[in-house]
């Protein structure tokens, strides 16, 4: 009881600085994706994506750039901090109807430790934008939503996620019993537990034969030579997971976003027996956002 007293106590005194720390990422990502609009990186994902009519769920909307580029008329953009989703409603305003969803608390969970909850949403016209607050990792609300609908989405997308991310917004339980391996354990490891644990739960808010598109950054080398490995990787990612075909892939190369309006990247090296080395920041990485169009079968 001490031990819980004081991590509540613990607590209370770290979510205004959470808080904080999510309204400052909100901002940085709102200039380095305004930035990669200039630049045309979004329309280049569209134009690759090519996005046919029907409903669309954006996973890791941010701040909505995505969602304007593709222009659908019928979207659910779905993001875990509430700031990004106001700035997604800013900016998608202009665009025709949007209604955001942005309330939440904290739950305490035994395994996850103090963690942000969407508020559940219940009715909602999905005729326009909606945007959702809502986990990726659990996508309750997401499901509810569709499931009061009767309907499934016709395409998920899934690109640009953002730099340095944990899991959940708030894990203070792992921040206290890991120290300083929090970094290596949680945040270095962000990529591959979200991409797998969207890939796994496509069914449950796409419909059969739906499709999904997918952007990941990474920089692949053989030899110590840097390479454009997009087919390689894409037939990977098929035999990693059985739920989806991998249609399409293509690739386009990245200026080094690496402390660019304060957004971090994951820097690992990965050797093919699994040893994983933390690169330094100084570290050249030419790095390409792969991109992938599949079908949930």
């Amino acid at each position: 009881y001490d031990h819980r007293a004081n991590l509540l106590k613990f607590a209370e005194a770290a979510l205004p600085i959470q808080d904080e720390s999510m309204r400052g990422y909100a901002g940085h990502w709102a200039a380095l994706s305004a930035h990669h609009d200039q630049t045309g990186v979004y329309k280049r994902c569209v134009d690759f994506f090519q996005p046919e009519q029907g409903l669309l769920v954006d996973l890791g909307c941010g701040t909505g750039r995505f969602l304007a580029a593709t222009n659908t008329g019928s979207a659910i953009g779905v993001d875990i901090n509430h700031y990004c989703l106001q700035a997604a409603e800013t900016l998608l305003a202009g665009k025709g109807p949007v209604q955001r969803y942005s309330r939440s608390y904290i739950s305490f969970d035994p395994e996850r430790g103090f963690i942000l909850k969407p508020y559940p949403v219940m009715n909602v016209k999905l005729d326009g934008t909606t945007l959702l607050l809502d986990d990726i990792q659990t996508l309750h609300n997401t499901m509810r939503v569709l499931y009061n609908q009767g309907r499934k989405a016709d395409m998920v997308s899934f690109t640009l996620s953002g730099g340095y991310t944990n899991n959940s917004p708030l894990q203070f339980i792992d921040a206290i019993n890991l120290g300083d391996k929090f970094r290596e354990e949680k945040l270095v490891k962000h990529g591959e537990v979200i991409r797998d644990t969207v890939i796994s739960k496509l069914g449950k808010i796409c419909k059969s034969g739906g499709r999904f598109f997918f952007a990941y950054r990474m920089a692949v080398s053989e030899n110590e030579v840097f390479v454009d490995g997009h087919e390689k990787i894409g037939q990977e990612m098929a035999k990693l997971h059985p739920n989806i075909d991998v249609v399409r892939t293509s690739s386009l190369a990245m200026e080094d976003e690496n402390g660019m309006h304060g957004i971090g990247l994951d820097r690992r090296r990965i050797e093919k027996d699994g040893t994983i080395t933390i690169l330094p920041d100084s570290a050249v990485l030419p790095y390409r956002l792969y991109l992938f169009d599949m079908r949930l079968r």
